[in-house]
C-alpha cells in the first residue's frame, strides 16, 4: 500500500516542474551533496577564520526485537545418570511373605551405596537385601491392603519414586474416578 503523503508530494513536484522529462526536474529524496560553508562578513583589520559547518549523517543501528512464539533452546550438558528401578511399580496381590516381591535399582556410572525411604508403614515392609552393591535389591512384603511409595536415592542425590499397591484379590485398582 502506498503512503498517501508520499504520493501527494510526488504529484506536486511533478506538476510544479510542468511534467517535463528534462534534467531540470527536481528529484525527491535525500541530498547527495554536503552543505556548503556559509560565508560570514569579516570585520576590518581582522584575519578571516574559516568556520566548518558540521554535516550530520544518520547511522542506522539494528534494534533486536523478540519474535513471538520463539524461545531459546538450552544446550544439553552431560549429567549424572538417573536411578532406574526394576520393576517401575510394585503390585502385590496377597498378604504375607509368600507374596513378597523384589525390587532392584541401578544407576549407570555409580557404584556407591543407595538409601531408601518409604511411606509404607502398615501396608508393606521394605527390607534391603544388598544395599552396598551397584544394583541393590529390596524385598517388599505386603502387610495390609493399601498404597504407598518407596523413594530410593543414589549418587549425586538422584532419586526415583516407586509406587506400591497391595490388594487381596486378582483385581488391581490403579486409580479412582470421581
Amino acid at each position: 500500500m502506498l503512503n498517501p503523503r508520499a504520493v501527494a508530494a510526488t504529484a506536486i513536484v511533478i506538476v510544479a516542474a510542468g511534467c517535463s522529462q528534462n534534467a531540470s526536474v527536481p528529484t525527491v529524496g535525500p541530498s547527495t551533496t554536503a552543505p556548503a560553508a556559509v560565508p560570514t562578513a569579516t570585520p576590518a583589520g581582522a584575519t578571516p577564520t574559516p568556520t566548518a559547518t558540521p554535516v550530520v549523517t544518520a547511522t542506522p543501528t539494528a534494534t533486536p526485537t523478540a519474535t513471538p512464539g520463539v524461545t531459546a533452546t538450552p544446550t544439553a550438558t552431560p549429567g549424572v545418570a538417573a536411578v532406574v528401578p526394576a520393576p517401575s511399580a510394585v503390585t502385590l496381590t496377597g498378604l504375607g511373605a509368600s507374596y513378597a516381591q523384589g525390587l532392584t535399582v541401578a544407576q549407570a556410572g555409580y557404584a556407591g551405596s543407595f538409601s531408601q525411604t518409604n511411606t509404607c508403614a502398615g501396608v508393606a515392609s521394605v527390607a534391603p537385601i544388598a544395599v552396598q552393591s551397584a544394583s541393590p535389591t529390596f524385598t517388599i512384603t505386603p502387610i495390609a491392603t493399601g498404597t504407598c511409595s518407596i523413594t530410593i536415592t543414589g549418587g549425586s542425590n538422584q532419586s526415583v519414586i516407586i509406587p506400591v499397591s497391595v490388594t487381596t484379590s486378582g483385581l488391581v485398582v490403579s486409580g479412582r474416578r470421581n
